[in-house]
């Protein structure tokens, strides 16, 4: 029974310490990558192979890769910021491919924010009545876990009305008008 609970301390340290402070290192080095305030700048078409009018912000996380396709901010007002949601967005067209891979395509438990396989996001021409963005809701507070802090309490929807959520064709501020527990997920328009 002690090497059993041995087991169980090694696995909760890391799944718990090593592996979320892994994620935290790489989540600082892709904020590093994404310049949001490039947000007006269009990407010419003698800088390389980027897809016609991409923003100049996602220049080097398509670099990185090129499954790219949004960057999500969505962050609490106040002494804390209790959600901390600041992630590249990927689409694939396969729900499966990003479930358990980090941005790079590494196994990761996290695996990586995402797209819904039925929105459109490959031209600045596709339109998308909404879009749909999955991810994670993981005990360690990395991903969407920060959306439970929005249960039961109407002072910290307050504190986090906005979000700001970006394709490679645009940034767009979202309002949030509710918050729904199924599987997880919140709802928003745009704020024109």
């Amino acid at each position: 029974s002690l090497l059993v609970m041995l087991l169980a301390l090694i696995y909760l340290a890391v799944d718990l310490l090593i592996i979320p402070g892994l994620n935290a290192r790489k989540k600082d080095e892709l904020q590093g990558l994404y310049h949001p305030d490039l947000s007006q700048v269009v990407v010419r078409a003698d800088e390389g192979d980027y897809p016609p009018r991409m923003l100049a912000s996602f220049k080097d996380l398509y670099d990185r890769n090129d499954d790219v396709r949004g960057w999500i901010s969505f962050h609490a007002d106040g002494k804390k910021d209790f959600l901390d949601i600041e992630y590249p967005i990927v689409y694939s067209g396969d729900n499966e491919e990003y479930l358990r891979k980090d941005f790079d395509g590494n196994k990761n438990r996290n695996g990586t924010l995402f797209f819904d396989e039925n929105n459109q996001l490959e031209s600045f021409k596709d339109k998308n009545r909404s879009l749909i963005v999955y991810g994670h809701n993981m005990a360690s507070g990395q991903m969407f876990a920060g959306l439970n802090k929005f249960l039961g309490s109407v002072n910290n929807a307050r504190a986090a009305a906005t979000l700001t959520m970006s394709t490679l064709y645009r940034q767009d501020q979202y309002l949030v008008f509710a918050v729904i527990l199924t599987g997880g997920f919140a709802i928003g328009r745009t704020i024109q």
